[in-house]
């Protein structure tokens, strides 16, 4: 591979000699890939993705936000089975589904390491993520400078009792007639192009190299030791024989639900009943409100704000987002969404299915209850979220939000809040918990399968819990701290 040709094919891969392979270009991926770039100057990394090229960005720098939606039901796979079926759901393209992903980048309470039972985290990572989430943040240009027209300044004041504040922003958002956040880069599949790109230009020998149309089917492993991985080009006949692609490591960075499997699927740890256990997501609820604001500017910027919990109750542990602009008539017509934490449960999990897909891999194959503790926090969140409203000055308008797939249900006859599928929040998490006892967890403090000494998870599936905010600046930090370790040992 040389010259501008940035990707390649799985027979090309298959012929390098790299020290990391990576599996999965999304967010998680890309961070452990940058960063062990700039931190090793030596280290040769191979990435595999199961998708094509779709963006050189996120999708919020070409087209306004409401084609977020539209461009997402058109692009994505459900490849799971389960509680996750209708909810659930991968972008198979360069970046995953960072070139969609959330504005809202901020830090997990401190709280949230160590309230869950049976969910806190390892000591160290708590000592450690504090430096890695300032990394993270100057990386992706974490910014709170959102918003600042008359709708948001008017909204901060009335909601002022609830301690809103507007969410550090990460992703640029734009929206016509609305509002615009951030000038970055910001996404998976852009700075993975920055990464490609610098290494074309500051070295003879590349360094970093990307296979699309790539499906992992299994993990090779003798002993305590992965070889590499068996990889199905997509663009050949289904029955082709897969490639093996030889590594000295192994990063999973396939999702939550994706790494696991492979990890089932390839029998890496068959007597660690742990692996696949404790999956978790936000529970959200979504609602449409419409309030009467004093601004006859229609063009006044929107508002962006986040509602945080009252205190550290585990009932409390969720968060309300409100994002909406003023329509023509004098009404701010505003999204509001809540998303709540899970407790840790060992029986929410991920396992393998009897039925298997186009390559005879069997399917992921989900399962996912709620607790009595995650239903009363559901249920307060709803009621705050109807105190909101109330506040505001507002009426509920909730109808069928665009591109839903099935009918969608609320949470009462009055139709005021939506109840969303379960997985329709994407932050899935937990089936390959770290910890430091190998009999409750998959991974140890950094990743690293118990099991296996050159594998590491570096996806959401290491959490040992939720925490309330959106998991993206979390899964980065996470990244920056597997990679440092992996330099360190290469």
């Amino acid at each position: 591979m040389t010259g501008t040709n940035f990707t390649c094919s799985v027979e090309d891969l298959s012929a390098y000699k790299l020290d990391v392979l990576i599996v999965g270009s999304g967010p998680a991926g890309v961070a452990v890939a940058e960063r062990l770039y700039q931190k090793n100057p030596k280290v040769t990394i191979g990435i595999l993705e199961r998708g094509a090229i779709l963006t050189l960005t996120h999708i919020n720098n070409i087209f306004p936000n409401e084609m977020r939606r539209p461009f997402i039901d058109r692009f994505k796979i459900k490849p799971w089975e389960g509680t996750f079926e209708n909810g659930g759901m991968l972008i198979p393209a360069l970046g995953g589904r960072g070139i969609a992903a959330g504005a809202h980048l901020r830090r997990f309470d401190k709280t949230d390491f160590k309230l869950w039972k049976n969910g806190e985290w390892p000591n160290k990572v708590i000592t450690d993520i504090p430096k890695y989430y300032t990394a993270a943040e100057l990386a992706r240009r974490v910014s709170i400078g959102t918003l600042r027209g008359p709708a948001e300044i008017w909204a901060l004041g009335i909601l002022e009792g609830l301690h809103p504040y507007p969410p550090p922003i990460g992703v640029d958002l734009w929206t016509e007639g609305g509002f615009q956040i951030g000038q970055g880069y910001d996404s998976s599949v852009a700075r993975l192009w920055k990464l490609l790109l610098q290494d074309t230009l500051a070295n003879e020998k590349r360094r970093v190299y990307i296979a699309t149309n790539a499906y992992v089917t299994k993990i090779e492993h003798e002993g305590l030791l992965v070889t590499g991985v068996r990889c199905q080009n997509m663009l050949s006949k289904i029955n082709d024989r897969p490639h093996f692609i030889p590594a000295k490591v192994v990063v999973l960075a396939a999702s939550t639900v994706e790494s696991a499997r492979l990890i089932l699927c390839s029998e890496l740890a068959a007597e660690n009943p742990t692996v696949g256990c404790y999956l978790a997501e936000h529970i959200e609820r979504r609602a449409k409100i419409m309030a009467p604001i004093p601004i006859t500017d229609p063009e006044s910027e929107g508002v962006s704000i986040v509602i945080p919990p009252e205190g550290t109750d585990k009932r409390d542990r969720f968060q309300i987002h409100l994002r909406g602009r003023p329509d023509r008539d004098g009404n701010l017509i505003i999204d509001i969404g809540g998303f709540a934490a899970m407790d840790p449960s060992e029986d929410n999990r991920v396992t393998l299915s009897k039925n298997t897909d186009s390559y005879g891999v069997p399917k992921a194959h989900t399962k996912l209850l709620l607790s009595d503790d995650d239903r009363q926090r559901t249920d307060r969140m709803c009621q705050r979220m109807k105190e909101i409203t109330e506040v505001l000055g507002g009426k509920f308008v909730t109808e069928r939000f665009p591109f839903e797939d099935i009918q969608p249900q609320y949470i009462d006859d009055e139709r005021t809040i939506q109840v969303m599928e379960p997985g329709r929040s994407y932050h899935e998490a937990g089936t390959l918990r770290m910890g430091i006892d190998s009999s409750i967890s998959a991974t140890n403090e950094f990743g690293q399968l118990h099991t296996i000494a050159n594998t590491f998870a570096a996806d959401a599936s290491v959490f040992p819990s939720v925490g309330i905010a959106n998991p993206m600046l979390t899964i980065t930090a996470l990244a920056y701290r597997l990679a440092d370790h992996i330099s360190e040992r290469i």
